[in-house]
């Protein structure tokens, strides 16, 4: 599993480092360069860059419980997605903070990029949100423990409805990122993480579902 990500990880990075504007050839000085042409990273860009890496970072963490906690194989190989294609992301944005010399956290609110520009719900609530509040649809600390501390069916139910909600908190800063952020990489990966997302809380909801459960209000 390592290897797969390492794997993926270096050919999403050589995309992205292309798409971010940074070329192995470009000259630091003079001529018309790669990042000139892509643009430079605006506030969208960096804030959706940090959001999402701590996002993603609570996803990998529920994505290992099921691994060690689940007895179907159904939820390992999901989980095992999540991994896999969240741990890709991580690693893309994390590369593109330190290329823009950016902090990996906001030193301000979550999410606060959202509120200059955009004008949905969602950036509405966060106007009011402090630096250590919880972004939309990530789980508690005692919910995260919680999930820990369960095995078997009743685990894959909790973890069913906790990464259904922590999707559909995602799904939305991805596509406010699709439309606010500069730089072409960062809108091709926001529009990618929308879709997945999207399609994946369709496949977990017909899992709930199946198994009885309901998702969390």
């Amino acid at each position: 599993m390592a290897g797969l990500i390492i794997g993926l990880l270096v050919g999403w990075a050589a995309w992205g480092l292309r798409s971010a504007g940074v070329d192995d050839h470009q000259s630091p000085v003079g001529g018309s360069s790669t990042a000139e042409s892509q643009g430079k990273p605006n506030a969208a860009d960096i804030g959706f860059s940090q959001d999402m890496t701590v996002h993603h970072n609570q996803a990998l963490q529920m994505a290992t419980f099921a691994l060690a906690n689940s007895r179907s194989d159904e939820i390992r190989r999901l989980a095992l997605q999540i991994l896999t294609s969240q741990a890709t992301e991580k690693g893309l944005m994390s590369g593109w903070l330190i290329l823009w010399e950016a902090p990996e956290l906001p030193s301000g609110p979550h999410m606060a990029w959202m509120n200059k520009s955009d004008h949905s719900e969602m950036a509405h609530d966060m106007a009011s949100m402090d630096a250590h509040a919880l972004m939309p649809g990530m789980a508690s600390i005692d919910q995260m423990a919680k999930l820990g501390q369960l095995k078997g069916r009743d685990f894959d139910i909790f973890f069913l409805q906790l990464m259904i909600r922590h999707h559909a908190g995602g799904i939305p800063m991805a596509e406010a990122a699709a439309r606010l952020a500069a730089t072409p990489a960062v809108r091709g990966l926001a529009l990618e993480i929308a879709r997945a997302q999207t399609q994946e809380n369709a496949s977990m909801l017909a899992q709930l579902q199946t198994m009885g459960g309901e998702p969390l209000a």
